[in-house]
């Protein structure tokens, strides 16, 4: 996993930009709040299908990264499988290293739905 990413997780967690966990996500998803979701490669089957149902009937881009919770745990203090992105500057900040990572060829899975 990229430590740029992981640090830039950990700076938009103290900006207040991104929510964790499935039932928090859900709600700012019908709120309208949530710009970006990001999903680990721990994902739980379950969990998997029931936020992308969610993200689609929404369409909320979705980007899942090779980052286990336990990873997202030491990046930001908080041990999740889901996490939404309230800021749409923060998103598209995501979204470009993750593609960066891509790009670099680095062990980043990106899958995005409803672009």
């Amino acid at each position: 996993m990229n430590k740029e990413l992981l640090s830039f997780l950990g700076i938009t967690r103290k900006s207040g930009n991104i929510i964790f966990g499935m039932d928090s996500v859900k709600k700012e998803i019908l709120n309208d709040k949530i710009r970006l979701l990001l999903i680990t490669q721990d994902i739980s089957e379950n969990s998997f299908g029931e936020i992308s149902k969610t993200a689609n009937e929404h369409n909320i881009k979705m980007l899942k990264i090779n980052a286990t919770k336990d990873e997202i745990n030491n990046a930001t203090g908080k041990y999740a499988a889901i996490m939404g992105i309230l800021n749409e500057n923060f998103s598209k900040k995501i979204s470009s290293l993750v593609t960066e990572n891509i790009e670099k060829n680095e062990n980043i899975i990106r899958e995005e739905f409803n672009i």
